[in-house]
């Protein structure tokens, strides 16, 4: 490995010049012009300040690489004095030179020194060492906007053995020799060196970041979240070094670039004075792209993009990338990024429109600053872009040969009932698929939220999605709190589904049925509450008759039942509260009594209908009479029966005379002589038209057993 070192001065322009200091420091210029207007300080943009130009030159044939100070970008001031008494510094170190047959890559270190020792008023902010070569490709998103392509220009990138440093921290347009024409500060001077007075072409140049204590191979991205708080200075006097790798397609012989180096500064007393765009970004890919062949490809662009910002985070993010048909656009005002004080990650998935191959695929993170350009109060017009200010990051993209398995895709959470009998036995459900095919597994895990402690762990339940619960053999107690979580894989991948939180109960059965809001028959018959309307043995034969006492009853009645309730063997008491306001007009009692001992569910199960179990508190239902008045009373008929009177024993049900009305009650029946038991709680249920509206017996509904 062959190694150069090369000493040189350079001029630190305007910014440390025309402020002067009493201390030995430059002196102003006797032109009289005031620095504060020779840096971007316009309110629209960075303030910006230009260091030092040099123009490098490297012969392949001799292995030797050249750099000369450019003075004639140097801005024209009184600057003998202080180059005599402390010269500013930058030296190169050229760790390796490798000559190829088609191209000649170099590792340098570049090192710079800050000129003036313990002279704080002249610290510089997020200092960049900008890499200006020539330019290949252009940007969709600014079609002024021309960068270096691999192998066609000069370039800089990883070290392609170590993988670490040498690629850029981001890009910029400062000062490129295209959109900065005026020659001076505020604008680009081609240097000296080469036969035909080398310009870069390249508007969007790479560059690396310098500030006290970043090691030369050092990620910035973590270098300034782990030192926020020295705000990215370059303090006087100190030097600071950093690595670049860089590749000239050859044949050459020779290489011109050229280097420049900007720093933010405001004026001697404002610190810091860091830059409005972002210096630096951090961005992490979840691999999915693929391309088999032209008939073959897919995935999407998955990122997960962390903006450094000292100030505000960029109005807009635009992506652009090989895999997109157009440029992908994001209005950070509208997303809820994670992150801290200094930076905000974005989490971002597009589709990919236009994968081609597996090589030269790369994605640019593009941040937009309204109301920010780069122009300064002293800049001459066409002197400088007007442009939204943005910030550019760089990023190579894999592109797989093969497919990627595709995750499970959970389709809802862990569903079930999350207030749970402590007795009871109950079935969680996850549903999931897999876009591949491949068989899913799933791993059940309950905690005791109360003290963490995993209940139930690894638990692959019943094999297809569900789990049956046991918690009374859980052991839980009455309020008890219980997460309940899924995972599941497919193999390859696991995913969670949504945690399930239960708090465990009394409560074997609750409705809140909202009489009057709809066609309660019709909807607590569905699929959705698992209510069944009965068959077989007296199915109504309600009718409507305007003679006599006026009756008013509704054809074609039903019975309807709750689903099958299990009251659990080891519960010590069981009771049903009914609940009905008045706008009820028809119910039955509990277990229909009477002259029907049998009832046909839709699932083809019978149920013994003579039970009576007692009344604890509230209306006596009863077969004979209602015990509000003697208008109410029981009134459904066996088939043919015709109406009977109170006392008459050949009906069962109720009616209601005209006009009149049930009090809001609530009755609370015993069902304790049948715990172990399964029951069904049923009802006659009716319609009544009465005043333009229908009104429908019951509201509420709710099993208890207590342990």
């Amino acid at each position: 490995m062959k190694r150069w070192t090369v000493l040189f001065m350079s001029v630190l322009i305007a910014a440390f010049v025309a402020v002067g200091c009493s201390s030995g420091g430059p002196t102003a210029p006797d032109s009289g012009d005031d620095l504060t207007l020779q840096t971007t300080n316009n309110g629209n943009s960075s303030h910006y300040v230009l260091w030092g130009v040099w123009d490098f030159h490297l012969d392949s044939v001799t292995e030797s690489l050249t750099a000369t100070p450019n003075r004639t970008a140097m801005w024209n001031a009184n600057v003998v004095q202080f180059l005599n008494d402390d010269p500013a510094t930058m030296t190169f170190d050229m760790n390796e030179l490798v000559v190829g047959t088609t191209d000649v890559k170099v590792d340098l270190d570049v090192s710079i020194r800050h000129p003036f020792t313990g002279m704080p008023q002249f610290d510089g902010y997020d200092v960049r060492g900008i890499f200006m070569g020539g330019a290949s490709g252009t940007l969709s998103y600014n079609y002024d906007l021309d960068y270096p392509v691999y192998q066609q220009d000069q370039f800089m990138l990883d070290d392609p053995v170590n993988d670490d440093g040498g690629g850029p921290d981001g890009y910029t347009r400062w000062f490129n020799s295209s959109e900065f024409p005026v020659e001076g500060v505020v604008g680009f001077t081609p240097g000296a060196f080469g036969t035909n007075n080398y310009k870069p072409s390249a508007t969007l140049c790479p560059y690396k970041y310098f500030t006290d204590g970043l090691s030369s191979h050092e990620d910035v991205f973590d270098h300034l979240n782990a030192n926020a708080g020295d705000f990215g200075v370059f303090s006087s006097g100190v030097k600071n070094m950093r690595n670049y790798y860089l590749e000239f397609p050859l044949p050459l012989p020779g290489a011109d670039f050229q280097y420049a180096v900007v720093a933010s500064w405001e004026d001697a007393t404002t610190h810091p004075a860091n830059t409005i765009e972002a210096p630096a970004a951090e961005v992490e890919v979840t691999d999915s792209i693929y391309y088999v062949n032209s008939g073959d490809w897919g995935g999407a662009l998955i990122l997960d993009i962390s903006i450094w910002s000292w100030m505000d985070q960029p109005d807009t993010i635009i992506i652009e990338s090989t895999v997109l048909n157009t440029n992908y656009e994001i209005d950070t005002g509208l997303m809820s990024p994670t992150g801290n004080e200094n930076y905000s990650t974005y989490h971002v998935e597009v589709s990919a429109e236009n994968v081609t191959g597996t090589d030269g695929n790369e994605f640019w993170v593009i941040c937009e600053y309204e109301g920010h350009d780069y122009t300064s109060v002293n800049t001459p017009p066409g002197g400088a872009p007007t442009d939204t200010l943005a910030a550019f990051f760089r990023y190579d993209l894999y592109v797989s040969p093969e497919p990627y398995n595709q995750p499970p895709i959970v389709d809802s959470g862990v569903d079930g009932n999350d207030n749970p009998h402590v007795l009871s036995t109950e079935t969680y459900t996850v549903t999931a698929h897999d876009d591949d095919g491949d068989p899913l597994t799933y791993s059940w895990d309950v905690t005791d939220t109360s003290t963490m402690t995993e209940v139930i762990s690894d638990d692959p339940g019943n094999g297809d999605g569900t789990i049956d619960i046991d918690w009374a053999d859980v052991g839980a107690e009455l309020d008890d709190e219980y997460d309940i979580d899924c995972e599941v894989s497919d193999g390859t991948d696991t995913v969670p589904a949504t945690t399930l939180t239960v708090t465990c109960g009394n409560i074997l059965f609750q409705d809140d049925m909202e009489s009057g809001e709809g066609d309660w028959l019709t909807f607590h018959s569905g699929t959705g509450s698992g209510w069944e309307i009965a068959s077989g043995g007296n199915d109504g034969n309600w009718w409507h008759s305007n003679a006599g006492n006026n009756y008013l009853t509704q054809p074609d009645c039903s019975r309807l039942y709750t689903p099958e309730i299990s009251i659990p063997a080891g519960a010590g008491s069981c009771s049903v509260e009914i609940f009905h306001t008045v706008r009820g007009y028809f119910w039955s009692n509990t277990i229909s009594q009477g002259a029907m001992t049998m009832a046909t569910f839709n699932d083809g199960s019978s149920f013994d209908t003579s039970h009576k179990p007692p009344v604890i508190s509230g209306a006596q239902y009863t077969n004979e009479y209602y015990p509000y008045t003697a208008t109410y009373f029981w009134a459904m008929c066996n088939a043919g029966c015709g109406y009977g009177s109170p006392g008459s024993g050949l009906c069962w049900g109720w009616r209601v005379w005209a006009n009149s009305t049930v009090t809001n009650t609530t009755s609370v029946i015993d069902y304790s002589n049948y715990i172990g038991d399964d029951i069904r709680i049923g009802f006659m249920y009716a319609s009544y038209w009465y005043s333009g509206n229908y009104y429908w017996g019951i509201d509420d509904i709710i099993v208890t057993a207590d342990p």
